[in-house]
């Protein structure tokens, strides 16, 4: 079953990316893609979202940024919007290896939900953490 909401989609690009660069156009697309978007959650389970992944990917206009983010809300308490703060931040923590979320993407996402976990905190929290940390880095790594 669908997890995804245009309401989360809002919140995504309102809320948790307004400074993304294009966000209005990435959420204008993706609420005009909903049907799809929704129609593509609803056959993938959670043990199975590196397909979802995949899938959303391919989708036009949508990349694994966009992607991780729609899956993130869905399932915030499971998953990881990867934009490059929190990839960047989740390598230099160690708790990445590379930043190729797309063979990665669930591994990923479980080993950032641990390290949360260890840490009393949200995925989130985690998220907005690498954005304050990492905003001023020379060094940033987009997910591949």
């Amino acid at each position: 079953m669908s997890k995804i909401r245009k309401k989360n989609i809002d919140y995504l690009f309102e809320e948790l990316w307004p400074m993304m660069h294009h966000a209005q156009e990435h959420k204008d697309n993706c609420i005009k893609l909903f049907d799809k978007i929704e129609a593509i959650f609803g056959r993938h389970k959670p043990k199975d979202h590196d397909e979802l992944l995949w899938e959303l990917e391919s989708l036009p206009g949508i990349g694994i940024t966009i992607a991780s983010g729609l899956i993130w809300s869905g399932y915030k308490s499971r998953r990881v919007p990867f934009d490059k703060y929190t990839t960047s931040y989740a390598l230099k923590l160690k708790l990445i290896r590379t930043n190729n979320v797309w063979d990665n993407y669930l591994e990923y996402c479980q080993r950032i939900e641990a390290y949360c976990e260890a840490h009393k905190c949200d995925i989130e929290t985690f998220v907005r953490e690498a954005m304050q940390e990492m905003k001023d880095s020379i060094w940033l790594a987009e997910p591949e």
